[in-house]
């Protein structure tokens, strides 16, 4: 059983990016035990060089294509579904669900550090490790119904996002393959609803930690999410 691990998701054009952050993991936190990356076909050649990286930490690839995401959509909610004709899943691609594959993990790994393939650590950030709750995350501005696009019965809607740059995913979960297949039905169930919505996988996710009444560790956003300016 792995102690502390990192999570990496990129789609396969975005090889260069994820070695970049392997060089900046490799070098900030030395100790890890495990280092994921969830992708959808890097080239061997790439594979290798980042293999040549991560000498001394254990490096696992994770295979999680874009039919991988369509088939559970539609096997849940039996639509033939094309993200390319919905701007908001062109815009961010299936690989922003890649970072729920660390709930299938926690079996293997007791906590999962999931970062944005867009961040790099100017420091350790070992201390997140020490979080003895469920999950850690920092909180954003924009309230769920704008991330949703709708309201969802039963769950206060006017609230904030958690936002999901950082997420810590520890083994205090119960049962965390039921809320992986959990996410996938509330996205399945209102995919068309969430293809005019702002924020998908944050939006989704907030809405299955209220439902659940799951405990969430916030954590400071000026400390662990880079600030930047960007048109919504």
């Amino acid at each position: 059983m792995y102690e502390k691990g990192i999570l990496l998701c990129a789609t396969k054009n975005s090889g260069f990016v994820i070695g970049t952050q392997l060089l900046n993991l490799v070098f900030q936190m030395p100790d890890l035990d495990v280092i994921y990356v969830v992708h959808d076909g890097f080239l061997a050649k790439d594979v290798q060089i980042m293999k040549s990286i991560c000498k001394f930490i254990d490096l696992k690839f994770i295979s999680f294509e874009e039919f991988d995401f369509v088939k559970k959509i539609h096997e849940t909610n039996k639509i033939d579904v094309s993200l390319s004709d919905y701007d908001v899943w062109s815009r961010y691609t299936h690989m922003t669900f890649g970072r729920f594959e660390a709930l299938r993990l926690l079996s293997e790994c007791k906590k999962i550090l999931y970062i944005d393939f867009d961040m790099i650590l100017r420091g350790s950030v070992n201390e997140l490790y020490a979080i003895d709750k469920p999950l850690a995350m920092t909180r954003a501005s924009a309230s769920l119904e704008y991330g949703l696009g709708f309201k969802v019965n039963g769950i206060d809607c006017s609230v904030s996002n958690y936002g999901a740059p950082i997420i810590l995913f520890t083994n205090y979960l119960n049962k965390p393959n039921n809320l992986y297949n959990e996410i996938y039905n509330f996205t399945a169930e209102n995919f068309l609803k969430l293809s005019k919505g702002k924020l998908l996988d944050q939006a989704v996710f907030t809405a299955i930690i209220l439902k659940n009444n799951l405990e969430v560790e916030v954590i400071d956003s000026d400390i662990y999410n880079g600030n930047c300016a960007w048109k919504k």
